[in-house]
C-alpha cells in the first residue's frame, strides 16, 4: 500500500455545501468522484431524517454528504487505519460528531457482530479489487424494509442478483456503475 499526501474534496450540497474535507490518498482507498456522489443523491432524492450506512467509507465522503443533506444518523465503516484517521479529522472539522459515527472495523467483522441494526439507506463502495459478493449480500440485509441499497462496482462487473431485493436503477459512469436495489416492505 502506497501512502501519499491527503487531497481535498468538497461537500456538493446541503447545509455544508462547498465545505472541504480530506481524502486519504493511498492505494487502499478510492474516493468516489463528485459525479458519482451527486448521481447517488439525485437518484435517492430527499434523505432528510433518514438513517444512512456508508460501508467501505474511505474518507467518509458519502456519509458526510448524507449528513449535509439532512440524514439524521450516519454510520461509517472503515478498516484502513489511515482512512480512519482522515475520517475522524473530517467528522470533527465539519462539526458532525453528533450525527456521524465511525466504526473502526472491516465490513465483514461488522456484519458478523451487529445483527439487529437496520438503515433506511445502505451505500456500499467496496474496493474494486475485492468485491466479495457474499459480504455484499450480507451487508444488504441491514437495509430496512422499503429501504434502498446502493452498490458501486466496476462498469465491467455484472450487476449482482440480490435475493429479497428489486433492482430499481442501474447507471454506468465511465469505469464505474451504480446499482440501486429496494428491499420490499412486508
Amino acid at each position: 500500500m502506497v501512502n501519499m499526501p491527503n487531497s481535498e474534496l468538497r461537500i456538493i450540497a446541503g447545509e455544508l455545501k462547498n465545505q472541504k474535507y480530506l481524502s486519504p490518498n493511498s492505494s487502499a482507498t478510492h474516493p468516489m468522484s463528485e459525479k458519482l456522489k451527486n448521481s447517488i443523491f439525485n437518484i435517492l432524492g430527499d434523505i432528510e431524517g433518514l438513517s444512512v450506512l456508508d460501508a467501505f467509507s474511505g474518507s467518509g465522503g458519502i456519509g458526510l454528504e448524507a449528513a449535509s443533506r439532512g440524514a439524521k444518523e450516519v454510520t461509517l465503516i472503515e478498516s484502513n487505519i489511515n482512512a480512519q484517521k482522515t475520517t475522524n479529522t473530517n467528522i470533527r472539522k465539519l462539526n458532525l460528531i453528533k450525527t456521524v459515527k465511525l466504526l473502526r472495523m472491516s465490513v465483514q467483522t461488522w456484519t458478523s457482530s451487529e445483527l439487529k441494526k437496520q438503515f433506511n439507506i445502505v451505500i456500499a463502495d467496496p474496493p474494486y479489487d475485492n468485491t466479495d459478493k457474499s459480504i455484499i449480500s450480507k451487508l444488504a440485509e441491514f437495509t430496512c424494509p422499503g429501504g434502498i441499497f446502493v452498490l458501486s462496482l466496476p462498469a465491467t462487473t455484472q450487476p449482482y442478483e440480490m435475493s429479497n431485493f428489486k433492482m430499481i436503477s442501474q447507471k454506468t459512469y465511465g469505469n464505474s456503475q451504480l446499482i440501486f436495489y429496494q428491499k420490499p416492505k412486508p
